[in-house]
């Protein structure tokens, strides 16, 4: 199903940025060019599907041969799966050369994990480069049974981690064991796999077969092994609690209670630095902190990501080849440098010091950007995302800390006159130089699931007249001698803006633009700046009133709710709308009639049998959000947030666009294994 969208860039203001102004990231505008390549097509590399194309003989990188020759390291066919079951594939534009130049990029620190799960993607399954397919990754295929509650993944035969154990169906096993079903390490509600609380199934059939029994029918359970699951991937998810899909057996044991002895755990626990052994072993299973850990992922931990310097070398056991025998990645490191400021990334980029960067990079310093490519080495790509908003304000539809304000939340008419008190253009112009599109949260026109053209607008115009006249209308009339509104108990009506920091675009500064806007239609507003840090622990607490950030994937309906409708993860427009849907209405707070249609509508699509389906429920329940208005659309289907990039001009093997979604895990889906010193 092809989820891209169709953005033009227009003209862009480029400058001659004098030395102080690149340190300050400004630039003094002198011209005006038109857009130069920045937008091209879709394009990565493929998956070989065909034995009958496979390579005979295998080439590993000169990095290697000392190792193999001291006989420290098996030689490079006995370290990969066995011949039919080798993962080949075909580089985007050539077969490349190894070397030991590494990538250099920039990472903000050990919450910046994503910085390399990006980069390393281990997920069971994969899509292709337009996420139109499914296709083989970890797992060499996937069978379904006739209602799609049974799914069996085959496994690569001689398949190994990185420290040359065996890589088998027992990882999957030991993972739903003795980390889902652990009381101290799981979770009531592992997603995909669960159910209304009730856990699927994951056995061993064979070494290399397993599978997997669901409470309810899901045909969309490839697309969740492909994507951003917590089910899909140990590399990105095995530091969470009931995350991975599968880990490794023969390691973790050792941190485990059902395999070692109480007092020799407890002598573990006590030498590091832990409280308790559950907290020890999600540490040793954090592949960004422990380099210790064994992967399948295409490059490993050399140091971890707490240090100013991390980084990641080569797996020698990686399962891949390209279609002439490569074992891949043709780089043997990756090195991502801590640079804490954002800005301070920027400049860097912009200087040159940087060879690939996806994450981080500025909108804002377009300018910039493309008056330094060729005096830096570097060439720019921009990815548009299809979501509908790189910037939008959610409701917290389940506050409670204030009644009024509760209350009025809880009125159509109240979010839809805020919403059009928002001058959308103004923000476009000033944050997004023009390029993003003004609306509501609906994604992209192309997108399957995009409700129609009408919906862009719906509630999402600049209409401060119309906005005054439903605020008079719902009985906010009185006004104070600033000209603010008085709410019903005659204390003025002040919103609180929780604008996150430290993202890809200025939230913040948007806050206060937005707070001018609606001080014209008489609502005061206070613009709280909160790192993530700081606003997941408000979150939590249920004590966020408004949150400015970005709906980030939300094209991808039926995988990431949490941008939609208040569901598992960080729900931002009600943790206890959100609590309710996951606990099958135990706990929380029941949400209104709509929403409860949106939950039941999303939950009962994935056993729809058809693509038509699905995507018929999918525009009712975007039409539906665009009505209500539980989020305000500002901006989107801009290069915003994950879509500036930048690549050396000597790194080889670079798309000229690539999806840029949170299942893409963008570049993870370009497979950076393949790209490639020229020189």
């Amino acid at each position: 199903m092809r989820q891209t969208n169709k953005v033009s860039m227009g003209r862009v203001v480029v400058g001659v940025a004098t030395s102080a102004a690149l340190a300050l990231g400004t630039f003094v505008p002198v011209t005006v060019v038109a857009q130069e390549n920045y937008i091209g097509t879709i394009e990565g590399p493929s998956t070989v599907t065909d034995v009958a194309q496979y390579p005979t003989t295998f080439q590993q990188s000169p990095s290697l041969d000392a190792l193999v020759e001291s006989g420290d390291l098996p030689p490079v066919e006995e370290r990969l799966p066995v011949a039919e079951d080798i993962l080949v594939i075909a580089p985007l534009d050539e077969p490349g050369t190894y070397s030991d130049r590494p990538i250099r990029r920039a990472f903000t620190g050990p919450g910046d994990g994503a910085a390399m799960r990006r980069m390393n993607r281990d997920t069971i399954l994969f899509f292709s480069p337009d996420q139109t397919e499914i296709t083989p990754n970890v797992a060499k295929s996937i069978e379904g049974n006739d209602d799609g509650t049974e799914w069996t993944l085959t496994l690569r035969r001689g398949m190994k981690w990185s420290d040359g154990e065996p890589f088998s169906a027992d990882d999957f096993v030991f993972w739903y064991e003795h980390i889902v079903k652990h009381p101290d390490l799981g979770k009531s509600q592992v997603p995909v796999i669960s159910v209304a609380g009730e856990l699927g199934t994951v056995e061993k059939i064979d070494d290399v077969t397993v599978r997997y029994t669901l409470p309810a029918p899901n045909f969309l359970f490839p697309e969740a092994l492909a994507g951003y699951t917590q089910i899909s991937s140990h590399w990105t998810w095995g530091q969470a609690l009931g995350g991975g899909g599968f880990a490794p057996a023969h390691y973790l044991e050792q941190f485990h209670p059902a395999f070692v002895d109480q007092a020799e755990l407890d002598a573990k626990v006590a030498g590091s630095g832990f409280e308790t052994w559950p907290l020890l072993f999600v540490d040793r299973n954090n592949a960004t902190l422990n380099p210790d850990l064994p992967v399948v992922a295409p490059w490993k931990s050399v140091t971890a990501a707490n240090e100013d310097v991390w980084v990641v070398e080569r797996n020698p056991y990686y399962f891949a080849v390209d279609t002439e025998g490569n074992q891949l990645p043709y780089i043997d490191e990756v090195v991502s440098t801590l640079i804490g400021d954002i800005e301070a990334i920027n400049l860097e980029a912009i200087s040159g010091e940087i060879d690939y960067q996806a994450r981080h990079l500025a909108v804002d310093k377009l300018p910039l950007f493309i008056q330094n490519q060729e005096k830096a080495g570097y060439k720019l790509y921009l990815d548009p995302a299809a979501s509908g908003a790189n910037a939008m304000i959610a409701f917290n539809m389940s506050y409670d800390a204030d009644p009024v304000i509760a209350e009025l939340f809880a009125q159509k008419e109240f979010r839809q006159a805020l919403s059009l008190g928002v001058d959308r253009e103004q923000i476009n112009e000033t944050f997004f130089l023009g390029i993003g599109t003004p609306g509501s949260i609906v994604p992209a026109e192309d997108n399957p699931f995009n409700p129609g053209a009408e919906f862009r607008t719906l509630w999402a115009e600049f209409d401060p007249e119309t906005a005054n006249t439903m605020l008079d209308e719902i009985g906010l009339t009185e006004r104070d001698g600033e000209g603010f509104r008085l709410r019903p108990d005659g204390k003025r009506l002040t919103i609180e803006i929780g604008a996150v920091t430290g993202s890809f675009v200025n939230y913040p500064a948007i806050a206060e633009m937005i707070r001018q806007h609606w001080s014209t239609i008489g609502v005061d507003v206070i613009v709280q700046q909160m790192d993530r840090t700081l606003y997941s622990t408000r979150n939590a607490a249920n004590e966020n009133m408004m949150v400015l950030w970005d709906n980030g994937n939300s094209e991808r309906l039926y995988s990431s709710p949490f941008n939609l409708f208040p569901s598992v993860g960080d729900s931002f427009m009600g943790p206890r709308w959100g609590e309710w849907f996951v606990s099958a209405g135990a706990s929380g707070v029941e949400p209104s009639a709509e929403m409860k249609q949106i939950m039941a509508d999303w939950s009962g699509a994935p056993a729809l049998a058809t693509d038509a389906e699905r995507v018929a429920v999918g525009k009712k329940i975007w039409a539906t959000m665009a009505e209500e208005v539980w989020n305000i659309g500002l901006v989107g289907l801009a290069p915003a947030v994950m879509g500036v990039r930048v690549a050396k001009t000597d790194l080889g093997n670079i798309p000229s666009r690539q999806l840029n979604n949170t299942d893409a895990m963008t570049p993870g889906i370009s497979r950076p294994e393949t790209f490639y010193w020229k020189q």
